[in-house]
């Protein structure tokens, strides 16, 4: 089934996590992990978001991000990629 769409306007607050396949890990050692920053960062630039605070373990992550833009899909999306 799949997830119900997510509901986005402008100034909206969310908390996005993504994990690894299976629960494993998405990092390989600390350059992979400053580089997930790069790319975030890139994407907040992008797109506007403003990101709160953020946590990366070994296997997922979670952001808390603000889209002044309300277009959290697209962002998240980015960084996804």
């Amino acid at each position: 089934m799949a997830r119900p769409i997510r509901v986005s306007f402008s100034g909206a607050v969310y908390h996005v996590t993504a994990r690894g396949v299976g629960g494993g890990c998405i990092y390989q050692g600390a350059a992979d992990r400053e580089d997930f920053l790069k790319v975030v960062g890139n994407s907040c630039q992008q797109h506007g978001l403003v990101v709160h605070g953020y946590c990366l373990m070994p296997n997922h992550y979670h952001l808390l991000v603000k889209t002044p833009r309300g277009n959290v899909s697209e962002a998240i999306g980015a960084i996804q990629k």
